[in-house]
């Protein structure tokens, strides 16, 4: 099997905790990862030098790189992005697309193949509920809700992955402010809480998280409702009272070597690597077996296209705006 020759565009922390660690280790036999591209030399240099790589402020195409994994500030990804598809090559974006929908929008007409390393439904956890959609245990699956959990497109991808990637229809939404920011020198912190309506009489609710990551309030879970059963956190239940439990089993580290389902229903899901890697390191595994996958004409369920990423992003602007708004509802038009 040949591995396929990439460049890795950016070389700030998420490019060098987890992308070129997985290139060069984990996934190395299916990708060569042949140099680093960041518009900070000393960045690029830091990264590539000790691994014995060559690095540049700008794409180097006598590299013979077939593919590029872009990893840039979130600020940067639409314009990197544009920028890079005159080069013709595959691409793996970095979320979300754009931070300008519209930016987003265009992206999803390039003609190449474009996954979106949108890691959140690819998580162990997240694949675990999936699944459990999948075999029809919980019924027809009519209500999900992110409960602290995750956060603006992570938050709604995960959703929409659970409710089968169905349209949404309109978005309502409240926020509160916090006038202390926690000491990170942002100004005020805002906490949103809101609903989209989703085709086929479905909802997904969402309770905002991204404030989870200043360490001030509990994480919450993800909750399902079907008419057969439903999941909050990692405990099922059942209509008929059988019940099972969601396991992700780990090392010392922390870092996770099985996941599956015990109880009423069991099941184990196939992890991308045999490595213990994080629930992160998996996921990201994940995303680029899936962008290889794409690239030979072969979509797999969890792959993540240019659109889904869009959609994401709609479903997550759409709440902000209504909460702006003092709750005005919010048309979908994806």
């Amino acid at each position: 099997m040949s591995r396929l020759p990439v460049a890795l565009i950016g070389a700030g922390t998420r490019a060098r905790t987890v992308y070129a660690p997985l290139l060069l280790g984990a996934l190395a036999d299916r990708f060569e990862l042949v140099g680093v591209v960041s518009r900070r030399e000393a960045s690029a240099r830091a990264l590539a030098e000790p691994l014995g790589l060559p690095w540049a402020a700008e794409l180097k195409p006598v590299w013979g790189a077939r593919g590029l994994v872009v990893a840039v500030s979130a600020h940067h990804n639409g314009a990197v992005a544009a920028g890079l598809l005159g080069a013709g090559l595959p691409l793996l974006l970095e979320t979300p697309l754009a931070l300008d929908v519209e930016e987003a929008g265009r992206l999803c007409d390039s003609g190449l193949p474009v996954e979106v390393a949108e890691q959140n439904p690819r998580f162990p956890s997240a694949l675990l509920l999936q699944e459990l959609v999948r075999r029809g245990v919980l019924g027809d699956v009519r209500a999900v809700a992110s409960d602290a959990c995750g956060y603006r497109y992570h938050a709604t991808a995960v959703g929409r992955a659970l409710l089968g990637r169905r349209a949404g229809l309109w978005a309502v939404a409240a926020r509160t402010v916090f006038g202390d920011d926690f000491g990170r020198g942002l100004g005020p912190e805002s906490l949103l809480a809101g609903t989209v309506a989703v085709d086929g009489g479905r909802i997904f609710q969402l309770r905002e998280g991204e404030a989870l990551h200043l360490g001030v309030w509990p994480k919450g879970s993800y909750w399902l409702a079907g008419d057969r059963g439903g999941v909050i956190g990692n405990r099922v239940q059942l209509r008929d009272g059988g019940e099972a439990t969601l396991i992700e089993e780990t090392d010392a580290k922390g870092r996770v070597r099985a996941a599956r389902v015990e109880g009423a229903v069991e099941f184990a899901i196939e992890l991308p690597v045999r490595e213990a890697l994080d629930g992160d390191g998996h996921a990201v595994a994940r995303c680029l077996l899936d962008w290889l996958g794409r690239i030979e004409g072969h979509i797999s369920p969890t792959a993540w296209s240019a659109k889904d990423g869009l959609a994401d992003l709609l479903w997550a602007q759409a709440l902000e705006r209504s909460a702006v708004l003092a709750g005005t509802r919010i048309r979908l038009d994806l």
